[in-house]
């Protein structure tokens, strides 16, 4: 079977199974990210949280003005 998920479902799968690597994944992102075979370029930051049952986070895209959507693009 042809593998088709993406290097960070991998990730994420791997910390459902993986304790040690969820543990690492927290401490230092950027390191254990590139262990997994996920680059990650020079000078950006890696923050990972985790969702409990108080709290979730919501992770938005950046967002470039150039990228706006019309009115007509964003009513269906």
């Amino acid at each position: 079977m042809t593998e088709t998920r993406t290097p960070w479902s991998r990730v994420i799968s791997r910390t459902l199974k993986d304790r040690k690597f969820k543990a690492r994944l927290l401490a230092d992102p950027a390191a254990t990210l590139k262990e997994a075979g996920v680059a990650v370029p020079d000078g950006v930051a890696v923050k990972v949280h985790e969702n409990s049952e108080r709290e979730v986070h919501l992770v938005l895209p950046l967002f470039l003005a150039d990228d706006a959507l019309s009115e007509a693009e964003l009513v269906p």
